[in-house]
C-alpha cells in the first residue's frame, strides 16, 4: 500500500520595523490542512509566529502575555533591505529563532510538497528567507506560495520567490489540485459550495 503524500504547511517569519501578536493564527493554512487530510494526505505545520511553541519558549524563555492572549513576538535584528536603508529604526525578524526553525524542519521526514502562506505585501522578505531555508532543508521538494502577498503581487512573488506555483485567492477548493500538480499525483478533490461546508480547521 502506497504511503500518504506528506505535505508541510509553513507560516513564515515577519520582517519589519515592528510586529505584535494580535491573535495571529494561520487560519487559511489550517483550513488547507483539513482539506488535505480529508483527501488522504499526511499534514504537518511549522508556524514561525507561534510564540507558545515549547521549543520557542525553551530557546528564548516565556514571553510576557497579556490577559487577552496577545503579546510580543521574539525578534532578532537583521540587515535592512536596500530600499529601507535610510529608515532610522531597527529592522527585525519576528517569530521563532532561526535555530528553532532549523530544528523543526530537521524533525520532519522529507515532505512531498511544501505550501507556504504570505501576509502583508511588504513582508515578502520574510517569505523569501523562509523559502531559502526550506530549499536548503528539502532540496528538490516542490513549493507553492499563496496568501495575501501572492494574491496581490503574483508577478513579483513569481520573480522574487521562484516557487513552483503561485496561488492567487482562496485555495480551499483548489488545494488538492495544487498538490496533485506539485506531486504528479491523483488525489480525489472535494468541491465546497461555501466556507460552512469546509472541514474544521486542522
Amino acid at each position: 500500500m502506497r504511503r500518504p503524500l506528506r505535505v508541510l504547511l509553513v507560516n513564515p517569519w515577519i520582517h519589519d520595523f515592528a510586529a505584535y501578536d494580535l491573535w495571529a493564527r494561520p487560519l487559511g493554512l489550517l483550513y488547507l490542512g483539513a482539506v488535505l487530510r480529508q483527501a488522504g494526505c499526511s499534514v504537518a505545520l511549522v508556524d514561525c509566529l507561534d510564540r507558545r511553541h515549547p521549543a520557542v519558549q525553551a530557546a528564548v524563555g516565556r514571553t510576557r502575555e497579556q490577559q487577552d492572549g496577545t503579546g510580543k513576538f521574539f525578534r532578532q535584528p537583521i540587515a535592512k533591505p536596500m530600499v529601507l536603508r535610510q529608515v532610522p529604526r531597527l529592522f527585525c525578524r519576528y517569530g521563532m529563532p532561526v535555530e528553532v526553525f532549523e530544528q523543526q524542519l530537521a524533525a520532519y521526514s522529507k515532505p512531498d510538497a511544501v505550501l507556504v502562506t504570505s501576509g502583508m505585501t511588504y513582508w515578502y522578505t520574510g517569505v523569501a528567507e523562509t523559502l531559502a531555508m526550506l530549499r536548503e532543508a528539502f532540496p528538490g521538494v516542490p513549493v507553492a506560495v499563496g496568501g495575501i502577498y501572492a494574491t496581490l503581487c503574483p508577478e513579483h512573488a513569481a520573480r522574487v520567490l521562484r516557487p513552483d506555483i503561485v496561488v492567487q485567492g482562496p485555495a480551499e477548493d483548489r488545494v488538492v489540485d495544487i498538490v496533485n500538480e506539485l506531486c504528479n499525483a491523483d488525489l480525489p478533490a472535494t468541491r465546497y459550495e461555501d466556507v460552512d461546508a469546509l472541514p474544521y480547521p486542522a
